[in-house]
């Protein structure tokens, strides 16, 4: 009799040992929040370049240099300059203001000058690319060249897309 209640209270106790072991495991299978964001991001990036062909050059680093910029690094270049190079990154940082889906990029592509138009206003191999997803899903990519004093939008081009979702599952 003793064996079978001793018996009973092992199994209830592995039973429960077993459940809550289930219940952290799943819980260690959830994404960290910063996990989470990158993952977000990684997927609103994506749809937006594969609404714009001319976006491929952003990943031919083989062909071009291209770095990558977020508005803390522009907000950051200001701050470092003493405000110097404020006039020229401000027409930059001001594009960030608004309400985006997941978080607007700045690419600067430094390409072959044979490969790109240069001409009296635009006399550098340097072409900027800020690209965003609206709220409502559309995706949004600004051509941009570096004028005298600022960077000049010399090209918009939107694209209807899906809303993307925030799923935080691996």
């Amino acid at each position: 009799m003793m064996n079978r209640k001793l018996i009973m209270y092992a199994s209830i106790f592995l039973t429960a040992l077993l459940l809550f072991s289930n219940s952290s495991l799943v819980k260690s299978k959830e994404l960290s929040d910063k996990e989470c964001r990158e993952q977000f991001q990684k997927t609103v990036t994506k749809d937006i370049k594969s609404s714009f062909p001319e976006l491929k050059i952003i990943d031919d680093t083989s062909r071009v240099s291209v770095k990558q910029y977020t508005h803390e690094d522009i907000d950051t270049a200001v701050r470092a300059t003493g405000g110097k190079a404020g006039l020229y990154l401000n027409s930059v940082s001001n594009l960030y203001a608004g309400t985006f889906r997941g978080d607007p990029m700045f690419y600067v592509v430094s390409a072959d000058p044979e490969d790109i138009d240069i001409n009296d206003k635009y006399d550098s191999a340097y072409i900027g690319y800020f690209i965003y997803k609206k709220s409502d899903g559309t995706n949004v990519m600004l051509k941009m060249r570096p004028g005298e004093t600022s960077w000049d939008i010399v090209k918009k081009k939107e694209e209807k897309s899906t809303i993307t979702k925030w799923n935080c599952e691996k």
